[in-house]
């Protein structure tokens, strides 16, 4: 069974943009797309295409879906990437961010399930990634527990702070790791794990995104597919360590910068 990747990268960093303003990193931030912004050295985004490099049998195909501002951007990334992949890079055609057509609406055009718009079809599993989250956990070995499994898999991460779970999500399991449930930005969370927008996803899954779309389901946050998905397919949790961090803001930023170069 082939794999294949989709990095979501079409939003406009409006939290990211605010946070900086009036800092030496307004004008770059304004004119980047985070997945394509230096952290020690290096592009954000190739912290991620490292990880997917690990996956044995290998991805064939890396999707990047941005949006119209950004494109040519990202173009200009693949031609000179480092990773080896096999990388396309598609346009979701919005220009701003109040007509963004919204993460889980991109999916469904990065993997040919658009009600809309029409791009080749995918009959693989995916990978899942926000081009915002860089993570040290392997998915190789998420990708082994899907094989093992056969179904779609989430993260279960414990991030030691039920605050930093608020803005995320957090999964309830049974005792075989199969998910109960999934609440998207719980107000009262009962536990320190949370569930980062990384996932993996069967054919079979991918299937259902016509119909979410079709019954006018939330397209943004990705999240929302997840949470509307584990009480109509099995769906299992995946337990991780290492770091995990997060470009939403500009300290953020900074800390992820200050992470990687302590590394070096």
């Amino acid at each position: 069974m082939t794999l294949k990747a989709v990095i979501l990268a079409a939003g406009y960093a409006i939290r990211l943009r605010k946070s900086a303003k009036g800092t030496e990193y307004e004008d770059l931030f304004s004119t980047t797309p985070k997945p394509l912004l230096p952290i020690a050295g290096r592009l954000a985004i190739e912290y991620i295409t490292d990880k997917i490099r690990e996956v044995n049998p290998p991805v064939d195909e890396l999707i990047v879906i941005t949006n119209a501002l950004f494109h040519d951007q990202f173009e200009k990334w693949k031609e000179n990437s480092p990773s080896g992949l096999n990388i396309r890079i598609l346009n979701d055609q919005s220009k701003d961010n109040d007509h963004k057509k919204g993460a889980v609406r991109d999916l469904a055009i990065a993997v040919g399930r658009d009600n809309e718009v029409r791009e080749p079809r995918i009959d693989s599993d995916v990978f899942v990634l926000s081009g915002d989250r860089l993570f040290e956990f392997s998915l190789n070995e998420m990708a082994a527990f899907q094989r093992a499994k056969k179904a779609s898999i989430l993260i279960n991460y414990n991030c030691h702070s039920k605050n930093a779970v608020k803005s995320s999500a957090e999964l309830t399991v049974d005792p075989d790791n199969r998910v109960v449930s999934f609440t998207e930005k719980p107000k009262h969370p009962k536990s320190t794990f949370l569930c980062p927008s990384i996932y993996l996803f069967t054919k079979s899954v991918l299937n259902k995104l016509p119909q979410y779309l079709k019954d006018g389901n939330p397209t943004d946050p990705i999240g929302k597919f997840p949470g509307w998905l584990y009480d109509k397919a099995p769906v299992y949790a995946f337990h991780t360590t290492g770091y995990l961090l997060d470009l939403g803001s500009l300290n953020s930023y900074l800390a992820a910068d200050k992470f990687f170069r302590a590394k070096l």
